[in-house]
């Protein structure tokens, strides 16, 4: 899938939970503010883009410090796997509040899952061997139709924080 199918799913679940936590009542403000947001979007779009530093082809992965790393490991290999993502967030979470590190966590989590949902699948549980698959095969077509979708998910989502 692409980038962008990522980072929107990724904005689409944070504001969804975003909308549970206003909806039982707890407290959204203590945590994260409307100036807040651009750092909210910021981890968002790492934690959706890192998963991918395992292959060229990407945005990240084409850095040319990451080459040496697709050498050594394979895409949707351990860099697709909760474990991995949980060492990112708990060293992201030295430099960055903890919020921030869990908000990078949820990026991350949610791009290793919507590609298990390919039939090529992820390493969900590396290094055990159980891959995660799904049947369908998501074409151009298809992903700008989910791409439309999200967006119209995450207007829906901001209205009752305007509201």
């Amino acid at each position: 899938m692409k980038f962008w199918t990522h980072f929107l799913f990724s904005i689409v679940c944070f504001l969804g939970i975003m909308n549970i936590a206003v909806y039982i009542n707890h407290p959204v403000e203590s945590y994260f503010n409307l100036e807040s947001l651009l750092l909210v979007l910021l981890f968002l779009f790492l934690g959706s883009a890192m998963p991918d530093i395992d292959t060229s082809s990407s945005k990240v992965g084409r850095k040319k410090w990451f080459r040496p790393l697709q050498k050594i490991t394979k895409h949707r290999g351990f860099f697709h796997s909760l474990l991995a993502g949980a060492i990112f967030a708990f060293i992201l979470s030295f430099v960055s509040p903890k919020e921030y590190a869990l908000i990078f966590l949820l990026g991350y989590w949610l791009h290793v899952v919507l590609d298990g949902l390919t039939p090529k699948g992820v390493a969900l549980l590396w290094p055990l061997p159980f891959r995660m698959k799904g049947r369908r095969k998501i074409g151009e077509m298809e992903e700008w139709f989910l791409d439309l979708l999200f967006i119209v998910l995450i207007a829906c989502f901001i209205f009752p924080f305007f509201h």
